[in-house]
């Protein structure tokens, strides 16, 4: 409920378009599909950013914060670019398993619909180059999603560039602080 209610506030809706949110975070991902503004598919699962953080840490033998700046592209000058490669691409393949198996099955639920697009949002946003690789793997297009993207951010103090890269990582916060009195009640057609 929390990715649909900033979704809602964030994006344009069209009620024919089926779109999919996908929250990659250190230990859970979270999918949800809409169609008219509604969850009609959703599902958990374990596992996930910090596989491949502990994978990089393990192999290049780093702490945890030096793991992650690796993961997202930076300080790469003392690291095999090669053996960076190979574990960056057996973990996407770890990752984007169940996510393949989560579209399959709704794509067998609902044959007759079609996602138009996937908003990816969570620590998996900001893994670089996994969107090109969700992308590809998926056949379809993936962006990263903005929460705070129709939030106006009042006051001077703001690191306006810092804000938009971690914007992805406050998808579930921002939605959560959305929720209003009489929102409507979450009763999804399917959930595995």
């Amino acid at each position: 409920l929390a990715l649909e209610n900033q979704y809602e506030t964030n994006y344009k809706k069209d009620n024919q378009e089926i779109v999919a949110l996908l929250d990659i975070g250190a230990s859970v991902v979270n999918l949800s599909i809409l169609k008219d503004g509604s969850t009609i598919f959703a599902s958990s699962f374990f596992g996930c950013g910090n596989d491949i953080t502990e994978a990089i840490q393990s192999e290049f033998e780093l702490n945890p914060g030096e793991a992650e700046l690796i993961k997202q592209g930076k300080n790469l000058s003392d690291v095999d670019i090669g053996r960076l490669r190979n574990i960056v691409w057996n973990a996407s393949e770890k990752l984007s398993k169940p996510i393949e198996e989560f579209f399959k099955c709704f794509n067998g639920v609902y044959p007759d619909k079609k996602i138009s697009k996937i908003f990816l949002s969570g620590g998996g946003a900001l893994f670089k180059g996994f969107v090109n690789f969700l992308s590809y793997r998926l056949d379809m297009p993936v962006e990263i999603l903005n929460p705070l993207k129709e939030i106006a951010l009042t006051g001077s103090n703001h690191d306006v560039m810092m804000i938009s890269h971690l914007a992805p990582l406050a998808a579930i916060g921002v939605g959560l602080a959305l929720r209003r009195a009489g929102d409507k009640v979450y009763r999804p057609l399917a959930n595995i």
